[in-house]
C-alpha cells in the first residue's frame, strides 16, 4: 500500500487494546514484546501505538496477537467504506470562472497595432 491515507481498509487499535488490557505506557508493551522474543525500539513502540504502520511484520503481529488474546481483526478491522477518510487525492472541482464582458466602445477604440502588444514611443529629449 503506499502513503495515501485514502486506501486505507483496516483499522489499527493498538491503543484502545492497551487501554483495554491496562498497558499503560510504550515502555511495558516494549517489556512484553520483547518477552516473547520480539525486540523493538522505544521509538517504534510509539510510533506504532499511536498510528498505523505501512508494513507489519508477521512475528509483531503474532506477539500483539499473544499479549492481547485476540485476533487479527480486534487489531486490525476492517473499515466500512463510510468510516475511510475522505479523498484528498482527487482532482479539486472544477470551478467557473467568470466571465468578464468588455462592451463594444472599448474594444473598437483599440487600434490594430495596440492589439499587438505594448506601444513604445521614444522618451522626449528636451532642447538645450
Amino acid at each position: 500500500m503506499t502513503d495515501n491515507q485514502d486506501s486505507q481498509r483496516y483499522g489499527w487499535r493498538l491503543a484502545a487494546l492497551m487501554g483495554e488490557c491496562k498497558i499503560r505506557t510504550g515502555a511495558e508493551l516494549q517489556r512484553l514484546l520483547s518477552d516473547r522474543g520480539y525486540e523493538i525500539t522505544s521509538s517504534q513502540v510509539s510510533r506504532i501505538i499511536y498510528n498505523r504502520p505501512m508494513q507489519v511484520k508477521t512475528a509483531l503481529l503474532d506477539a500483539l496477537g499473544e499479549i492481547f488474546d485476540c485476533t487479527m481483526n480486534d487489531l486490525m478491522p476492517v473499515l466500512d467504506p463510510v468510516q475511510r477518510k475522505p479523498d484528498r487525492s482527487a482532482p479539486a472541482p472544477k470551478v467557473r470562472k467568470k466571465r468578464v464582458r468588455v462592451a463594444q466602445s472599448a474594444v473598437a477604440s483599440v487600434s490594430e497595432d495596440e492589439m499587438a502588444g505594448p506601444v513604445v514611443r521614444p522618451f522626449p529629449i528636451p532642447k538645450k
